[in-house]
């Protein structure tokens, strides 16, 4: 129980990675000795290749969405800017959870094709932790679709809207985050599917400590 009060508080869960012994991976919050927020990815399986496979999602979260490694551990990492940006954080962990090989590790680009609005999506960044989703394609249905992906971003990412731009939004810590603004942006087009996942990932299992398991059998 002491090793779980350690961890600090559980905020997502892959209950069955199967890129690793169908193992239960948890993913912890809790804060650092300066107060500053700080995710833990750990797992309680002793099966070989663990350790490896956490280091390797935390590698992945911070390559994929600009998070940093804490200095001296290979299983946490934080933000830069000291925010929590919790909803984007457990989106990023599951995104990683896909993924198995380092050289499926890579920033993704800042565009996408999306047949909806018969062109191509475009993210770009305005300054202050502000980004504007523009468009190839004008017209009044180009506008409603861009606005619905703006809307995305706010439901996955937790972000607020740009008062400046109906298609603007902007993180409320004021810095910048491309790189996770990229990985969204596949999602943040079609987010009521992305949220069914994440419940559902949530729900399939517990994170439970060897000892707690021996307690209730």
């Amino acid at each position: 129980m002491r090793l779980m009060l350690n961890l600090g508080r559980r905020v997502q869960l892959q209950s069955m990675d199967p890129h690793c012994h169908d193992i239960t991976i948890g993913l912890y919050e809790h804060a650092d000795h300066d107060g500053r927020p700080c995710y833990v990815l750990h797992s309680y399986s002793t099966k070989g290749g663990v350790a490896d496979r956490l280091a390797f999602l935390s590698q992945a979260m911070a390559r994929l969405g600009g998070m940093e490694a804490v200095p001296g551990v290979s299983n946490q990492v934080r933000w830069a800017c000291g925010d929590r940006h919790l909803a984007a954080t457990k989106r990023l962990f599951i995104e990683a959870c896909k993924l198995s090989k380092p050289e499926d590790v890579a920033v993704r680009p800042g565009t996408i094709e999306d047949k909806k609005i018969g062109g191509t999506v475009v993210v770009k960044p305005r300054g202050e932790g502000r980004y504007e989703i523009g468009s190839d394609v004008s017209g009044d249905s180009a506008q409603a679709r861009l606005k619905a992906i703006c809307a995305g971003y706010l439901k996955l990412a937790e972000m607020e809207r740009w008062e400046d731009s109906e298609i603007g939004v902007r993180f409320a810590c004021g810095q910048p985050h491309s790189e996770l603004m990229k990985l969204l942006l596949y999602r943040a087009i079609n987010a009521r599917s992305a949220l069914r996942e994440q419940e559902m990932m949530a729900s399939r299992g517990v994170l439970v400590a060897p000892s707690a398991q021996n307690q209730a059998s």
